[in-house]
């Protein structure tokens, strides 16, 4: 009878969250890497580099931060993810060492055309950081800005006034009308950018 031995996969590769080849070629590079996180509520910005007892967070960073400053809409739309990426590249481009562009690190996540993880990557530009990039994959200035929201808010609100309570109750919540969410962005970049200079 044969002697068969069945290799068993590390953990994380069997669960679908780490992919070790892709891993491999980052840490590889050297560099270090914009880990990019999102979720429906929140988006979530690491600064990583590798060293050999593991990774070493270097900076960190969540949308809950764009708060303290009077953000007001949701933590997890577009942007949510813009301002998050700008903020920290803000934050850590003067304790930054390396000199190197950042490498994207997306884990799992499908990188659609205009997504969210694109949205961090334009803030992480437009806040002074040199990170590998296509600017054809970045969502267009409206979405950057939620223009699209605004527009979406106020055909709501005019067609159908309980829906438009219920979709952007959170917006509603923190006194912010949906339907000016556009101004209220830029509000928010310009003081990231004051304090950025500070």
């Amino acid at each position: 009878m044969a002697n068969t031995r069945t290799v068993l996969k590390f953990r994380r590769h069997r669960e679908g969250r780490t992919n070790y080849h892709k891993r491999l070629e980052m840490l590889k590079s050297r560099r270090v890497r914009l880990v990019a996180r999102v979720s429906n509520r929140h988006i979530v910005v690491q600064f990583i580099e590798y060293v050999p007892q593991g990774d070493h967070v270097l900076f960190g960073c969540s949308s809950a931060k764009l708060v303290r400053l009077g953000w007001k809409g949701a933590g997890g739309n577009i942007p949510a993810a813009y301002l998050t990426g700008l903020l920290a590249a803000c934050l850590v481009r003067k304790n930054l060492s390396t000199k190197e562009p950042l490498i994207l690190d997306a884990g799992q996540a499908r990188l659609g055309k205009g997504n969210k993880v694109y949205a961090v990557v334009k803030g992480i530009i437009d806040g002074g950081l040199a990170i590998a990039h296509s600017p054809d994959n970045f969502p267009d200035e409206k979405r950057l800005t939620g223009q699209h929201i605004q527009k979406y808010a106020e055909q709501l609100k005019k067609n159908n006034p309980e829906k438009y309570k219920t979709l952007f109750s959170e917006y509603l919540t923190n006194a912010c009308a949906p339907e000016t969410i556009a101004t209220h962005v830029a509000e928010i970049k310009k003081k990231i950018l004051a304090d950025a200079k500070n």
